[in-house]
């Protein structure tokens, strides 16, 4: 038995020949360990929220709450979203309707258009518009168009309720902070709702008059009502806001006066900002 059991070399060829790949497979993990040291400490502290050094590189983990309870991807996507060109909406207090108005901008002289509808008509009732990346934003419109339409098929209605709207939107931005293998959506969405007076109550007057409201959509899903004056891109909507709040503009006597008032405002800010 200890003879069967006993190998010599010309018994076990197969062991002469692992013994240079071991070798190299050693000689590898030497110096893949000495290019690349790992470091516990940062690794610890960041908890791979997106961002975080990691031995001297990041990590771009999606939507990982680190240990500051922050969503770091969920913070660069608000950013990309103030990078892109200002779009502001003013609801006009006499309430003839709402003006909304954006900035175009191209990269070359030669190039006439990006491609990009700035402001989408969803229903008679509702428009919307995004600012932040491009692609981004057409991707929210046609999911927007879709869900009017759907609603349409689906209850026969013509005008989707602005409540439903808003939540269906919502949960989409929210459902792209935590889906796996996607990132969150680098634009926010502005939305104005003018509605009929008959089916808001807020807006019953004698004269007929329809008000109306805004909303916001940030990158994270969060939906806030901004009225008379709401703004987003451009890194400078406070601002903006400040000034047309300043001159009047939501209490302008006529759609004609608003635009005047806000194409003024926005070619004002602009220089200041190429100054």
């Amino acid at each position: 038995i200890t003879a069967q059991c006993s190998f010599t070399s010309d018994q076990s060829p197969l062991t002469s020949k692992m013994a240079p790949f071991v070798f190299f497979c050693f000689l590898l993990l030497v110096l893949l360990t000495s290019i690349a040291p790992c470091s516990c400490s940062d690794s610890s502290s960041g908890g791979g929220g997106g961002g975080i050094p990691v031995g001297g590189r990041f990590s771009f983990s999606l939507s990982t709450f680190d240990q500051t309870g922050r969503l770091a991807q969920v913070e660069h996507a608000t950013k990309a979203a103030a990078l892109g060109p200002p779009v502001v909406a003013v609801s006009l207090s006499s309430g003839s309707g709402c003006v909304l108005a954006s900035v175009f901008a191209t990269p070359s002289p030669l190039v006439e258009d990006d491609g990009t509808a700035r402001f989408v008509r969803i229903s008679d009732t509702i428009a919307i518009s995004h600012s932040g990346v491009s692609a981004d934003g057409r991707a929210v419109i046609a999911a927007a168009q879709r869900m009017a339409v759907e609603h349409a098929y689906t209850f026969d209605e013509d005008d989707v309720p602005i409540d439903v709207f808003l939540e269906e939107l919502s949960a989409l931005f929210q459902r792209y902070t935590m889906k796996a293998g996607s990132r969150p959506f680098g634009c926010s969405v502005l939305v104005a709702h003018l509605p009929l007076t008959d089916n808001f109550e807020d807006a019953a007057t004698s004269n007929g008059n329809r008000y109306c409201r805004l909303y916001r959509i940030d990158p994270s899903g969060s939906v806030q009502m901004i009225t008379p004056i709401c703004c987003i891109g451009g890194g400078n909507g406070d601002e903006i806001a400040q000034a047309l709040e300043e001159r009047g503009c939501a209490e302008a006597a006529s759609i004609e006066d608003a635009e005047t008032i806000l194409l003024d405002v926005l070619r004002t800010e602009l220089e200041k900002d190429s100054m």
